[in-house]
């Protein structure tokens, strides 16, 4: 962090997180003062040993000092299925939405109303052994870059973990 930047470092979102709409407001930072406040809440529930949920929601307020206001929000919602299957696995269904811009209040500026940024996500881990896991998933992501006549993506992972 350094003044007059609402992001880490030199200001710029090198590793970017939320959408590149989000990370726009890096290019307001040579021409306004930022001011940043992110607000957040949490939450999680075990309905029985074999189902729980958690989720949570953020939002960070950005005011670009003499030059407009910004609201950049995020969520998800989580289904987690503990020793399904067998003790120790683990499935999970995911539904959220990464960093997204939703208001942007500056003169000149085209991007606001564009579409929420959603995310899904499924995986399932399974122990191979006391040490060793396997998990794989998948994501889909609608709406890329906020924009629902994009392409959806999707994209296919798989974890291995070695405990020692």
């Amino acid at each position: 962090y350094k003044p007059g930047d609402f992001a880490f470092g030199d200001g710029t979102t090198l590793s970017i997180v939320g959408t590149s709409i989000a990370n726009t407001l890096n290019g307001f930072r040579d021409d306004f003062a930022v001011n940043a406040n992110a607000y957040g809440i949490q939450t999680f529930f075990q309905f029985s040993p074999k189902v729980a949920m958690s989720g949570w929601v953020g939002l960070t307020d950005v005011r670009l000092i003499d030059g407009g206001d910004a609201e950049i929000w995020n969520y998800a919602v989580t289904l987690v299925f503990p020793d399904l299957g067998k003790e120790g696995n683990l499935g999970a269904l995911i539904f959220g939405a990464q960093p997204t811009l939703r208001s942007l209040e500056v003169p000149g500026s085209n991007l606001e109303n564009r579409d929420f940024s959603y995310h899904l996500e499924a995986s399932y881990k399974f122990l191979v052994s006391d040490n060793i896991s396997i998990t794989p998933g998948v994501f889909w992501l609608p709406s890329l870059d906020q924009n629902s006549d994009s392409e959806d993506l999707f994209i296919w992972v798989v974890r291995t973990t070695f405990k020692f």
